[in-house]
């Protein structure tokens, strides 16, 4: 994994103003600020081609709303600006009760938005064979080697809760492989479960973010990754990995498991939409009934000479070989917006 580049120590404004200096700053940039522009087919929001869009009642999430027709970036002193286009505006968070217990759909989606997510894995040494390959849970899709991520952004309604649901997926599994190879049957001492813990908590907060700042402009949305994180400006040789799907904001086994009340809950998606052969409120449609992991990717941005229906309908179910998605490269696809 690469190194953090050392960055020089800044003074921040108080968490409030500076959220509110960045966001009041966009308006000021012009297309000519921008690092660079991909742009995607329209109406490509259908995965592999047969994914349909889940049965709501409020409309909320319908053809387009996940149909990415472009993603930017542009950076400050402080970081970057990625900035995604969709076909369609986003609904907005409304205050309607989510559950029984008269819980509203603002106290738990606090960023505005509750139906999407979209995630950025980003390879920037541009070695084959280096960096990671694997998704965040529940994507069923894997980044093909020759692009291995050294950053991952995910762009959630739930951002603190998919981090510590993300640190607790992964330090149960590393507890697992661990105990797997001890030579008696005694369990893990309390030191070592502390010592995964620590781990992993370090390797998802190096190679994770996910954003809190974050503006959404009729079917513009604009979210902010710190230059801490990325180890200074993005570039435009770095090659992204960039994804929608349906965000699953109130999935009870998520929830369940995040608040730990029951150790032995099964590993769930990270807040992410499933898909299915049949459709229903919360699931996609459309998805092989031979595969027990569909891919839950609903828009991908690929490279020139090949189609992100192709892609996504590579995987081999029966052998639990996943679809594999290569990154794009704006320095060799797209000149940077200054004209």
């Amino acid at each position: 994994m690469t190194k953090t580049r050392p960055y020089r120590r800044r003074r921040f404004l108080p968490g409030a103003a500076l959220v509110a200096l960045l966001l009041a700053a966009g308006p000021a940039f012009s297309s000519g600020d921008k690092l660079f522009v991909l742009t995607d087919p329209e109406k490509d929001d259908h995965g592999d081609g047969n994914l349909r869009y889940p049965l709501r009642s409020q409309n909320d999430l319908v053809p387009g709303h996940l149909d990415i027709l472009a993603f930017s970036a542009r950076n400050t002193p402080e970081g970057t600006f990625f900035e995604v286009t969709f076909a369609r505006a986003p609904q907005k968070t409304e205050r309607r009760p989510v559950d029984d217990g008269g819980t509203m759909m603002t106290d738990v989606a606090k960023l505005g938005f509750y139906t999407f997510n979209v995630d950025l894995y980003i390879d920037m040494d541009g070695k084959p064979g280096s960096g990671n390959t694997r998704m965040l849970p529940g994507r069923n899709v894997e980044v093909d080697p020759a692009s291995g991520w050294e950053k991952a952004v995910c762009l959630t309604p739930l951002p603190e809760q998919a981090g510590t649901l993300l640190r607790r997926t992964y330090a149960e599994a590393e507890r697992i492989e661990a105990q797997s190879t001890q030579t008696d049957e005694a369990r893990l001492t309390a030191d070592q479960k502390k010592e995964i813990k620590a781990e992993v908590g370090h390797k998802v907060s190096e190679s994770v973010f996910f954003p809190t700042t974050v503006e959404i402009r009729g079917r513009l949305v604009r979210f902010f990754v710190s230059a801490t994180f990325l180890g200074g400006p993005a570039k435009a040789e770095w090659g992204y990995v960039v994804a929608s799907s349906g965000a699953a904001v109130t999935g009870r086994d998520d929830l369940v498991k995040l608040a730990g009340l029951k150790k032995d809950a099964p590993m769930e998606p990270l807040f992410i939409m499933r898909a299915a052969p049949g459709r229903t409120e919360n699931t996609f449609g459309g998805a092989d009934e031979d595969d027990l992991f569909p891919p839950a990717l609903v828009d991908v941005l690929v490279p020139a000479g090949t189609t992100q229906e192709k892609l996504l309908a590579s995987g081999n179910p029966r052998k639990g070989v996943l679809p594999k998605l290569p990154a794009v490269v704006p320095s060799k696809v797209a000149a940077p917006a200054s004209k």
